[in-house]
């Protein structure tokens, strides 16, 4: 009876412990994901505020900002002044196909005292404009990097998910978190259409991927 009763024993662990390991393993990897993606959601909502705002300034506060672009910015946005400033350049110098990088000490601090009179070169075309600037904060701090980084990350550990543990049951809501926060992120690189498609876009992406968060939050954090 104690031999039988020893090899039930080792049935049941050979069975229950592989399926132990690998709910710990879809976990963990579920885990590294989320926490990936909230980095990115994190950037990208700040990014989309700023680049819809930025967006509806440029429409309907063109005067404003054609007298003084960096003071309307830096008061309606989440960023600085200098932020701002140094943004300005380097966007004229991508609308001008010049490489900021290659522009003299000398040029650049021109280009940082004259920004605001700069800006009437892009009247034509103020709200694109005004929307790269937003963006290109962000590239120029280096936050942009951080979330395509943090995305290209959690695409990683998505694609092992997808492989490896497709049934598991929060698999669904990280893949929709990712996919929304991706795409959050993309419109503010590349916005176009109307402002109020732009806003649309912008509120459903964030919208959706929020409440992906608020349902993974309780598991992961």
């Amino acid at each position: 009876m104690k031999q039988l009763f020893a090899f039930v024993l080792v049935l049941i662990s050979l069975t229950f412990i592989p399926s132990c390991s690998k709910d710990e393993s879809a976990f963990e990897k579920s885990s590294e994901a989320y926490n990936e993606i909230t980095t990115a959601y994190k950037i990208a909502d700040e990014m989309g505020a700023d680049v819809y705002e930025a967006c509806r300034l440029g429409i309907y506060e063109k005067e404003k900002i054609l007298g003084d672009a960096i003071g309307v910015l830096s008061k309606e946005l989440a960023l600085s002044r200098d932020d701002i400033r140094e943004s300005i350049v380097y966007t004229s110098a991508s609308w001008l196909y010049l490489d900021y990088e290659e522009l003299s000490e000398e040029e650049r601090t021109e280009y940082l005292e004259n920004a605001n009179i700069i800006v009437g070169l892009f009247e034509d075309d103020l709200s694109s404009f005004c929307v790269d600037v937003a963006y290109n904060t962000y590239v120029l701090s280096g936050k942009a990097d951080e979330a395509k980084t943090a995305l290209e990350n959690a695409k990683d550990k998505m694609k092992e998910l997808s492989e490896k543990h497709s049934d598991y049951e929060h698999y669904p809501n990280v893949k929709g978190y990712y996919t929304k926060t991706f795409s959050l992120f993309n419109i503010c690189q590349a916005s176009e259409g109307t402002l109020e498609q732009l806003k649309k876009a912008i509120n459903n992406y964030r919208n959706d991927a929020r409440e992906f968060k608020s349902n993974l939050d309780f598991i992961f954090e």
